[in-house]
């Protein structure tokens, strides 16, 4: 899925990676190379995930892989934009601890 983008450069294309976040996407990663920046948006409608690419010579996103899950901390390209590396969130989830005593 492809998407215009009106204006080149990196002005427009870090407005519209504010756009992406004004509309609920606060767990956006993003990832800055030459020429654009590789992003994590939020779950499509569907519920599926995706990294993205703003290509900021062409003006335009593409989806470069679908993925089933949401990605955690980290994000990462390799120099020859072959291969991406991503922690995986599994499950999300917390724990309450109580600390007593403690000094």
């Amino acid at each position: 899925m492809a998407g215009a983008l009106g204006g080149c450069g990196f002005r427009a294309i870090w407005l519209r990676l504010r756009q992406l976040r004004r509309r609920g996407l606060e767990e956006l990663k993003i990832r800055v190379s030459e020429d654009g920046i590789y992003f994590t948006p939020g779950p499509d409608p569907k519920g599926g995930y995706s990294i993205q690419f703003l290509n900021s010579s062409a003006g335009i996103i593409e989806r470069v892989a679908s993925i089933e899950k949401p990605v955690g901390f980290g994000l990462a390209v390799s120099p020859d934009r072959r291969r991406i590396l991503y922690a995986q969130v599994d499950t999300a989830g917390s724990d309450l601890m109580l600390l007593e005593n403690f000094r």
